[in-house]
């Protein structure tokens, strides 16, 4: 998953306007564009709303896929799509509201 952000300061981006922490971006320019990845793998899709907790945006399933071990959703996040994987007990439709973690040890930046 790749998706657009600004850099705030060595260890902060901002994703729409929501500053979240992540991995250390050698030569960060504050105010300046940036790609941000993280592995499908690595979202966490909340069953319950974590408050202020770091980290954690909204965002709305668009789509499910039952593979067998595990679902893979496609969730719409501002103006992008991020891919999911989450365990095969997990019950969110198209179109429910989630909230997502993006753990900032996972959460990677690279310079535009």
């Amino acid at each position: 998953n790749l998706f657009k952000c600004e850099v705030v300061d060595r260890e902060t981006i901002a994703i729409a306007g929501k500053p979240m922490k992540c991995q250390v971006i050698e030569d960060a320019v504050p105010g300046s564009a940036a790609t941000a990845a993280i592995r499908p793998e690595d979202i966490e899709i909340l069953n319950e709303s974590p408050g202020e907790e770091a980290n954690v945006v909204s965002a709305q399933v668009r789509t499910s896929m039952y593979m067998g071990d595990h679902r893979i959703f496609e969730l719409a996040f501002g103006d992008d799509t991020l891919v999911s994987h989450a365990p095969a007990a997990s019950s969110f439709d198209s179109g429910d509201a989630v909230q997502i973690r993006l753990p900032a040890e996972r959460l990677l930046v690279f310079g535009d």
